[in-house]
């Protein structure tokens, strides 16, 4: 799904968008990857550590995309990440705080945004799109066209 996804807004929301009388649109379903870190509460306790000085780790290594939020049972922190950032094992190595890396405190993985919908048709997982007209476009209903059997 993350790779039709990827699909879909590269190469075919655009052309739709740049069809004359198109406002925008919309996708539905879409599941886009994202890195999802797990803290070990307690390791980041017997290190002295919180989830904010995870928080402030992330932050200072001047990311800039989403990647995905940090969930404690008091707090939800919403993670950025540099291009530089691309693998689980590249986030793993952050440190944190006096030779303290990531990997020491929490579990980080790439998989599908939990905050992501979901569509299904005919049981099948997949992808929609809503276009939406530019509000002076008129919309046009084409009809099947039946012809008569011919007579002899």
């Amino acid at each position: 799904m993350e790779d039709l996804t990827k699909l879909v807004d590269d190469e075919i929301i655009d052309r739709l968008a740049a069809v004359d009388g198109v406002a925008d649109v919309e996708l539905y379903g879409d599941q886009e990857k994202v890195f999802r870190v797990d803290l070990n509460q307690a390791a980041l306790a017997s290190r002295g550590l919180t989830v904010t000085d995870v928080s402030n780790a992330l932050a200072n290594a001047a990311l800039d995309v989403p990647a995905g939020s940090l969930k404690s049972t008091t707090q939800d922190i919403v993670v950025r990440a540099t291009a530089s950032l691309t693998t689980p094992e590249d986030f793993s190595n952050l440190l944190i705080k006096n030779n303290i890396r990531l990997r020491d405190v929490a579990t980080v993985m790439l998989g599908a945004d939990d905050q992501s919908t979901s569509l299904r048709s005919n049981g099948v997982q997949g992808v929609g799109l809503g276009v939406i007209r530019q509000a002076q476009s008129n919309t046009s209903i084409f009809h099947p066209v039946s012809r008569r059997p011919s007579t002899p």
